[in-house]
């Protein structure tokens, strides 16, 4: 059965993304949310920042009747053709990077 309530939302397990950023500090965000991102200065700091970010990304598509994507589902992306090229030079980019994946 799909998730109903807030609480609900929030008790499911989505993945984060934590990024240490190259001036300092972390970037993390939920993929499976679109836009749900934050930063902080430690990487426990930008942890309880992206579990504010999420409680307050589900809150409002709950509000708007927004489709609340579940952990692990995916959407199509169209990327623009003037976008194909530098995505993949970021790609290269990222890829020198250490990334460190954990489940909410």
């Amino acid at each position: 059965m799909r998730p109903r309530t807030l609480e609900d939302y929030l008790a499911l397990r989505y993945t984060i993304t934590v990024m240490p950023c190259e001036e300092g500090g972390y970037f993390v965000e939920i993929k499976d949310l679109p836009g749900c991102m934050s930063q902080g200065e430690t990487r426990e700091e930008a942890l309880e920042m992206i579990e504010e970010a999420k409680s307050l990304w589900l809150e409002v598509a709950l509000e708007r009747g927004i489709h609340i994507p579940l952990p692990g589902e995916r959407t199509e992306v169209c990327r623009p053709k003037y976008l194909v090229g530098k995505t993949e030079a970021s790609a290269e980019i990222r890829s020198s990077i250490r990334w460190e994946v954990l489940a909410a």
